[in-house]
């Protein structure tokens, strides 16, 4: 067994509560399990992004792609999950908005 998990779970105790919140939320969504106890319990909700317009409160666009289909500044498509927390942002999700 790699000494880093055990390094980790040491250095947790550490850390503030909502950094210790967010490194929990971000391994769990490697692993894919996002709708967890853990975040309902804690307040973590993630941001549904894709076909709503571009809110640059809670995305952070990273590209551009041209789209007849749907207007500019829509979010096509997101590639990293976003959350909040309580209401607050947690981590912005990144996305890829329409250019016309």
């Amino acid at each position: 067994m790699p000494a880093f998990p055990l390094l980790l779970v040491s250095v947790m105790f550490l850390l503030p509560l909502r950094l210790q919140t967010l490194l929990l939320a971000d391994q769990q969504l490697q692993i894919g399990t996002h709708h967890s106890p853990l975040h309902r319990s804690k307040g973590v909700e993630a941001i549904s992004c894709e076909g709503q317009p571009f809110d640059p409160q809670l995305h952070e666009a990273v590209m551009r792609e041209q789209s007849s289909d749907v207007p500019d500044g829509t979010v096509l498509r997101q590639l990293r999950g976003g959350y909040t927390i309580g209401g607050r942002l947690l981590r912005p999700a990144l996305v890829a908005v329409s250019c016309s």
